[in-house]
């Protein structure tokens, strides 16, 4: 059947089909928006090729749609190859539904390419909330769990479709936003320092306050990915030792 298919909880997940004729668009047209040729592309949709990483994350980006929301459905099998939706173990989290660290970094590549075959700007933004340890301590641990669910929740709804987006480890978080200046890039992060600060969140209905620290860096080409990630944990830790819930950007 081709349209919608429910996902395990229940969300609806888009297939290929239906996106593009959402869009209005003929298979040449996402054909040359992707690089391809339309026959070649004809087979994509019809679940004949099973697709990479990097062409996953190129038909995301084209029809603007984030990781959780894709879905390629074959009308004459079940999936043509991967299936990078919110709920699957091997590439998300299982506390957030954000993406695991190896499928973060995964992306990464593709999305540098992208935006740098259009002469976009690259950031690496790594943070964790502050005294975390202590929300921990003092509301237990079910409460810093939805702490951090919650932050992941509130970050998904300010950043962009071609955003990525994944927790790197425990209570940290990483990002890499492309296709913007520094100005714009940190004006998003500063948005979600902001959003995570000025609203409180609820624990068994209690208000608590929590606050972000942010490290940011920039990414020249592809390979630079773990250099920057450096720099921006090292962003990070500067923000944390002037009194946190701040941005830092990594100065060479």
């Amino acid at each position: 059947m081709v349209g919608k298919t429910a996902s395990a909880k229940g969300k609806p997940k888009i297939n290929l089909i239906e996106m593009r004729e959402r869009k209005g668009w003929t298979k040449s047209e996402v054909a040359e928006k992707l690089g391809f040729s339309r026959s070649y592309y004809s087979m994509v949709e019809d679940g004949k090729i099973n697709i990479s990483v990097k062409m996953m994350y190129a038909i995301m980006a084209v029809f603007g749609v984030r990781y959780e929301e894709f879905y390629l459905k074959s009308p004459k099998t079940d999936f043509s190859g991967a299936d990078p939706s919110a709920n699957d173990p091997v590439i998300s989290d299982a506390l957030t539904n954000i993406l695991n660290k190896p499928f973060f970094m995964e992306f990464t590549v593709a999305v540098i390419e992208r935006s740098l075959r259009r002469g976009g700007e690259n950031f690496c933004i790594v943070f964790s909330p502050d005294h975390f340890k202590k929300i921990n301590e003092t509301y237990g641990l079910s409460c810093g769990d939805k702490v951090l669910k919650d932050i992941a929740d509130r970050v998904k709804k300010i950043i962009r479709n071609h955003d990525l987006f994944g927790r790197y480890g425990d209570d940290k978080f990483i990002m890499l936003i492309s296709e913007l200046d520094k100005a714009n890039a940190m004006n998003i992060v500063e948005r979600i320092r902001l959003d995570i600060f000025e609203t409180p969140f609820g624990f068994e209905g209690t208000p608590i306050t929590v606050s972000a620290s942010f490290g940011a860096a920039a990414i020249a080409k592809a390979s630079d990915m773990d250099i920057a990630i450096r720099f921006a944990d090292e962003a990070l830790g500067r923000a944390k030792e002037e009194g946190r819930n701040k941005v830092v950007f990594f100065e060479r």
